[in-house]
């Protein structure tokens, strides 16, 4: 959440704008080190139709790296962070998976709103925004579930901790 607050703080040109691209790539660093390590997802769970991000980071890239001049290859490597991040999501629960989708859909159209001269989505901002916030609500609910039930699974095998009476 930090590195989304500090990236969505930032001014969108020059130096600032890949400092704020840096951010929201440790944002995406961090779910997918928490999706990971806490929600123990992995690569073998990831959906068959997490392939369909690969066409859409291939669109999007051939729309915007025309237009990205000397950020090619930061804008690269951010948007190949975000579809591993919305890939490996797909891993988890319907919540996060469709939050992580949501989180794509967002930054797609932030992408071309700001790369591409011209171009004008209705209602870009409350379109970005609405899929930014839906999507880090749905990604904390169903990381928090499925955090529950591991923490549900694990405290079964337990043994129960005895309480003296005094």
């Amino acid at each position: 959440m930090l590195g989304s607050a500090l990236g969505g703080n930032s001014d969108l040109g020059g130096a600032q704008f890949i400092r704020g691209l840096g951010a929201f790539a440790v944002a995406h660093l961090a779910y997918l080190a928490f999706f990971v390590w806490a929600l123990k997802l992995q690569a073998r769970s990831i959906r068959v139709w997490a392939l369909a991000y690969l066409p859409l980071l291939g669109l999007i890239l051939f729309l915007v790296l025309p237009h990205a001049g000397s950020m090619q290859i930061p804008v690269i490597i951010y948007a190949v962070l975000i579809l591993l991040t919305a890939a490996v999501g797909t891993a988890g629960n319907r919540a996060v998976a469709f939050g992580a989708a949501l989180f794509v859909i967002s930054d797609a159209i932030l992408s071309l709103t700001l790369f591409i001269p011209n171009f004008n989505f209705w209602q870009s901002d409350l379109g970005i925004m609405f899929c930014y916030t839906i999507g880090q609500g749905l990604i904390i609910c169903g990381a928090t579930a499925l955090l529950w039930q591991h923490e549900k699974r694990t405290s079964r095998g337990r043994p129960k901790e005895k309480t003296t009476k005094n």
